[in-house]
């Protein structure tokens, strides 16, 4: 469920995701931090544009599983959350 990030340009980064392999319930939604600003998303949804970033700045993106009871972070090389860095351009 890591997340995948790609510079779209100079204010704005697409993050994209697959569903958790095992969500620990009903997933509800998805939360994406860089930190500030903060997504909450559809959970029919696996990807986000975002836009109005500044220019030259590293982001730390941050994935979250939402589900009714439990809270499953991205998972990056076997640590319970990673954490994603990204530069605008």
């Amino acid at each position: 469920m890591a997340p995948h990030v790609e510079v779209l340009g100079p204010t704005s980064l697409k993050v994209s995701w697959t569903r958790p392999i095992n969500p620990n319930g009903l997933l509800i939604s998805y939360t994406v931090r860089l930190p500030q600003p903060r997504f909450d998303v559809n959970v029919s949804v696996t990807s986000l544009d975002v836009t109005q970033l500044d220019a030259y700045t590293v982001y730390n993106v941050t994935l979250t599983a939402c589900s009714g009871k439990w809270v499953t972070r991205s998972l990056n090389l076997g640590q319970y959350c990673s954490v994603i860095y990204a530069q605008t351009v």
